[in-house]
């Protein structure tokens, strides 16, 4: 008696989820992620309270003469991003370091409005700079000249003593 056995492996169907992408959709998935601060690609997420802290000393911004900065934007048209890349990546270490500056954003969705930054002094000057076409480190650079030249005389020469 000879039999014929069919030695056909069968592999058990992956199924996928609901949510689960039918191909690979690596360069999508990693193009449509949110930017957030503190996340590189390539590099592991930061988890411990220790971890998030050396981020953040990483892009420290003391602003201690501010009182409150309004971000005004439109989701739609030209000139948009850098004041979106700011809200992303430098306002959360400006929170971080500035606990009493009150931050407010505004997003539109109408076309055509001009990007603006307001920053109100705890003097009560307010500062309002159109960031159209700037990018997020021309308007963090733009940020503390301004608070930095607002800053009284008597703090300026503080510090003069205290570096000789």
């Amino acid at each position: 008696f000879f039999f014929v056995l069919s030695m056909r492996v069968s592999t058990p169907a992956l199924k996928r989820g609901p949510h689960q992408p039918i191909g690979y959709l690596g360069a999508r998935k990693a193009r449509n992620q949110k930017k957030q601060f503190g996340i590189r690609k390539f590099y592991p997420k930061p988890k411990t309270d220790e971890e998030w802290h050396a981020v953040y000393l990483q892009h420290k911004i003391e602003l201690p003469s501010v009182s409150n900065i309004t971000l005004k934007w439109s989701n739609k048209g030209p000139g948009q991003t850098g004041i979106r890349h700011f809200s992303y990546f430098s306002i959360p270490p400006i929170k971080y370091f500035n606990r009493t500056v009150n931050i407010e954003t505004e997003k539109l969705t109408e076309k055509g409005v001009t990007p603006k930054l307001s920053v109100q002094l705890e003097s009560g000057e307010t500062l309002e700079k159109d960031v159209s076409g700037m990018t997020n480190e021309d308007i963090k650079e733009w940020l503390l000249s301004q608070v930095n030249a607002n800053k009284p005389k008597e703090d300026q020469e503080e510090r003069v003593a205290q570096k000789e």
